[in-house]
């Protein structure tokens, strides 16, 4: 996609994808910066990790505490967060108001930060929700200290969705749960879904992973990943 939109511009460049081992996200950037690479995609689970290497990060990205975007001027590494924009232009694009929507967010890393920031001065109520209790805390908490928001961490497991999904209006997942080649697997069961949601899944590889199968069944309004990407 990246490479057919540079070559539709006319630009001379070339996109390509490199598999990073977190252990190794600092030489990588190191690399950047000697071969003058112009830019940069960050994806899981480097998002957040790799501002501590960056020479300057812009506003919204601070905030956010994640960066998905990065500009190489002349040495200098610059970090934005387009995800944000993406997310919340993808739900109003599909017809959805979030206006005083509670909304649960599974995952509490670079996406789910961005997901919920973006959606932060509009919705009602924000709960997040991960494996690691400690990252979903720290998110809520972050939301509730820089958007003054009401905003809730869990631990994410069957119970403690089964008595969120009830009262909640959107629910979005952020993790990789699902993404290919994992395609059988789902962030949540089934069976705690519920037909009043509308379910979003930041995923485009694929476009229809479990999780929308299965939310499609039942009679929710699903969102795929790709408006995000694209936006």
């Amino acid at each position: 996609m990246h490479n057919a939109a540079l070559k539709e511009l006319a630009l001379d460049y070339i996109y390509l994808a490199y598999d990073v081992p977190p252990e190794e996200l600092e030489k990588a950037v190191i690399g950047f910066k000697k071969h003058d690479i112009k830019g940069i995609n960050v994806t899981i689970p480097h998002k957040e990790t790799i501002i501590k290497y960056l020479d300057h990060v812009d506003p919204l990205a601070k905030k956010i505490g994640a960066v998905n975007t990065i500009k190489n001027e002349e040495g200098n590494l610059i970090g934005k967060n387009t995800d944000a924009f993406g997310a919340k232009q993808a739900l109003i694009n599909a017809g959805f108001d979030i206006k005083e929507k509670k909304v649960l967010i599974l995952g509490a890393g670079g996406a789910a930060r961005a997901v919920s920031f973006a959606l932060s001065d509009e919705s009602d109520k924000i709960f997040i929700c991960d494996i690691i209790e400690n990252k979903a805390i720290a998110l809520a908490n972050d939301l509730k200290d820089k958007m003054k928001i009401k905003a809730i961490g869990k631990k994410s497991n069957y119970e403690i969705l089964k008595s969120l999904i009830i009262d909640v209006d959107i629910l979005i997942n952020t993790t990789p749960v699902g993404m290919y080649p994992d395609v059988n697997k789902t962030p949540i069961s089934k069976d705690l879904l519920a037909d009043h949601l509308f379910v979003y899944d930041v995923i485009y590889n694929p476009l229809n992973t479990q999780l929308l199968k299965d939310a499609s069944e039942i009679g929710c309004k699903t969102l795929n990943g790709i408006e995000m990407f694209i936006n």
